[in-house]
């Protein structure tokens, strides 16, 4: 299907029941994984707290102390078993509920997705390995990278790509005592995104958005000045000819008039605009990105041709 615009497509199609047996039932491993994770953490929370309920009893039932000796002594230890157990107890329930909820809410919003790319034509990917966009943002340091999960369209201005990503840094190292290995899995960066591309050679710039949610990028582009409107809406860096005409008084109106949710990126032929992640998934959030990307991208392309 194509649209003319993308405000053409309909976000409400976002809403709907999310079956959420069922898309337990599609990811097996993930969803056992997390299950057995979270439900040791509860099995631990719950330890936690019985003990320190358990030494609360024991503390209450000591009789007052006149001054130093062994039944302060109890008291005190009593009191510090209770407290450390009671935190150590909250912290665990707190990691399963965590990891738990974030699951569910992660298959939410892809189901949400999954029925926005059917109700208006458009092709749903759930989740594919590696990179294949280019520019700042998603050449984040790291040595696993995912888009997921993200559709493909194509309106008048171009073909598009609306989705999810993440980049994470895996790492594995030797116990000191030789026993095992550590796994550490660090999140660098994680985003939504609509990348359009407008067919016109452009040179490399990110707008970065000053009241937008903050990302980690690439650096390395120099920065570059701007006019006062859109020194105080983004930080501005950039590589290539034409910088200049990033103040095209159309492609200027619609930078600032999107500037406070989005940052933007050209790179290639790409017109690409960033925001919070998860925001492909709620009808605010993407009503307001496909309407950036409605005036940015041809105002890019008319500013560059």
């Amino acid at each position: 299907m194509t649209a003319a615009r993308l405000t053409d497509l309909d976000p409400a199609q976002l809403n709907g029941h999310v079956p959420i047996a069922g898309n337990l039932a599609k990811r097996p491993v993930d969803t056992a994984k997390r299950g057995v994770i979270g439900g040791i953490l509860v099995i631990a929370a719950i330890g936690l707290l019985v003990g320190a309920v358990t030494s609360l009893v024991r503390w209450l039932g000591l009789p007052e102390a006149d001054g130093p000796g062994l039944v302060h002594a109890q008291r005190t230890q009593a009191m510090m078993t209770t407290i450390g157990l009671g935190v150590l107890g909250i912290a665990a329930a707190a990691a399963a509920w965590w990891i738990i909820a974030e699951h569910l809410r992660r298959i939410r919003r892809i189901h949400r997705l999954y029925r926005f790319a059917v109700g208006n034509g458009l092709e749903f990917v759930e989740s594919q390995s590696g990179r294949h966009l280019d520019g700042p943002a998603f050449e984040v340091t790291g040595n696993t990278r995912e888009h997921s999960p993200f559709v493909l369209g194509r309106v008048a201005d171009g073909d598009f790509e609306l989705g999810g990503y993440v980049v994470r840094h895996v790492s594995s190292s030797r116990d000191r005592d030789g026993g095992g290995r550590t796994t550490t899995d660090m999140l660098r960066t994680r985003f939504s995104y609509l990348s359009i591309d407008i067919g016109a050679p452009l040179p490399t710039v990110r707008l970065h958005s000053r009241r937008a949610p903050r990302l980690r990028r690439a650096d390395g582009l120099p920065k570059q000045s701007a006019d006062a409107a859109l020194g105080r809406a983004f930080a501005v860096r950039g590589d290539g000819a034409g910088l200049e005409r990033l103040a095209d008084p159309r492609l200027r109106e619609a930078l600032l008039a999107h500037g406070d949710r989005h940052h933007v990126e050209l790179h290639g032929t790409r017109v690409t605009l960033l925001t919070r992640a998860g925001a492909y998934a709620d009808e605010a959030g993407l009503r307001a990105l496909l309407a950036a990307g409605d005036e940015i991208a041809p105002a890019v392309r008319a500013a560059f041709a």
